[in-house]
């Protein structure tokens, strides 16, 4: 069995699985493409490369597996629909995730926790955070927690608008103890698949505010309060305004932990993925084991 997650991982995994079954072993090659390759455009010569290549990998391929609609929409959009079979197996956090973490007596409003690249959206957080303050007409803080090669221009960013003393910056660090120094986690990312981060914010227990990027409106909800418009700091601001001024905004727009555990935990992604590896080695237990959808 060769599993390849993202794009070079599914061209080695599918070479190297095509190369065995030409000295007669028997291997299931499959590929999940975490988003990766399917963020480039049609349009561009770099994308239509890419984007075709993904098309002729398809012919050494056992199975597609998508982490979430999003990316399966957006294969079939983008490359083309499968020629292969497919599975939907949703990302998972263990069963450990799945515990409260207590905010810190010193906590910040809100905290930023990824790598620090304009993808990520460290900018956005900025420009929001600051016209969050505006309209609740209050100085706030914050936290921004990671590493990336952008850090120092966040920095002079925060500087030049007077924030270096209200925004701090952090190394990253394990995600509890950057979970335990805010309720409020905001993931303004410009292009996701399947962020794990989401999925171990709602485990903790924060309230999340996301873009509507990606699978992100899969675990949210598609209609929650919380997402807001890619790229716009000033919807995000709004959410982050609202996310402090009503009473009760988390309980009224967090999925319920039950709902969260049932879909995204690591003990169905396994089950599922693990049925898809049965049913691939063992072809006729297809007609008699269930299988995931």
């Amino acid at each position: 069995m060769l599993h390849g997650h993202g794009a070079k991982g599914g061209v080695l995994a599918r070479l190297a699985g095509s190369a065995l079954r030409v000295n007669r072993y028997r291997v299931a090659r499959l590929y999940t493409a975490h988003g990766g390759s399917l963020h480039y455009s049609r349009s561009s010569l770099g994308g239509q490369f890419v984007l075709r290549m993904e098309r002729l990998q398809e012919y050494f391929t056992d199975a597609l597996v998508f982490i979430c609609e999003y990316e399966r929409d957006t294969y079939s959009r983008k490359v083309g629909r499968p020629r292969t079979k497919t599975r939907l197996i949703y990302n998972g956090i263990g069963e450990r995730e799945f515990a409260p973490v207590y905010t810190r007596s010193d906590a910040v409003h809100f905290i930023y926790v990824g790598m620090l690249r304009d993808l990520k959206g460290p900018d956005l957080f900025i420009d929001a955070f600051a016209k969050t303050e505006r309209l609740l007409g209050r100085p706030l803080s914050a936290l921004m927690i990671g590493d990336g090669p952008d850090r120092d221009r966040y920095r002079e960013m925060m500087v030049e608008r007077g924030l270096g003393k209200r925004i701090g910056m952090l190394p990253a660090m394990r995600i509890h103890e950057a979970f335990a120094m805010a309720q409020n986690l905001v993931v303004p990312s410009r292009a996701e698949a399947m962020p794990y981060i989401v999925l171990e914010g709602l485990g903790a227990g924060k309230t999340i505010i996301a873009s509507r990027v990606g699978g992100i409106p899969e675990v949210l909800g598609k209609d929650s309060a919380a997402l807001v418009e890619p790229g716009n700091s000033d919807d995000l601001a709004r959410v982050m305004a609202e996310s402090l001024s009503t009473p009760g905004w988390h309980a009224k727009t967090m999925p319920p932990p039950e709902a969260i555990k049932a879909v995204f935990s690591s003990s169905v992604m396994a089950r599922d993925v693990l049925k898809l590896y049965y049913e691939l080695v063992n072809p006729a237990a297809g007609q008699v084991m269930p299988i995931a959808s």
